[in-house]
């Protein structure tokens, strides 16, 4: 698994741990909700940006969520 796949992996898992729905992380991060859906279906990818974004959110190393055992 790559370092990608681990982070939507673990994304969707902290998502779900802390109930936030892809709606909800789309306004966190200033995205709408069709840019959202294509970046969990994996037609598009996050920005550093956004994954900034997502990390300052969640409070959240990058580190933490490229770890496989997360």
């Amino acid at each position: 698994m790559t370092k990608q796949d681990i982070f939507y992996h673990n994304l969707r898992r902290l998502m779900k741990i802390k109930s936030v729905s892809q709606k909800e992380l789309a306004v966190a991060i200033g995205c709408n909700d069709t840019t959202m859906s294509r970046r969990f279906e994996r037609k598009s990818n996050f920005s550093f940006d956004d994954i900034c974004k997502i990390l300052s959110y969640f409070n959240i190393s990058y580190e933490t969520m490229t770890k496989d055992t997360f």
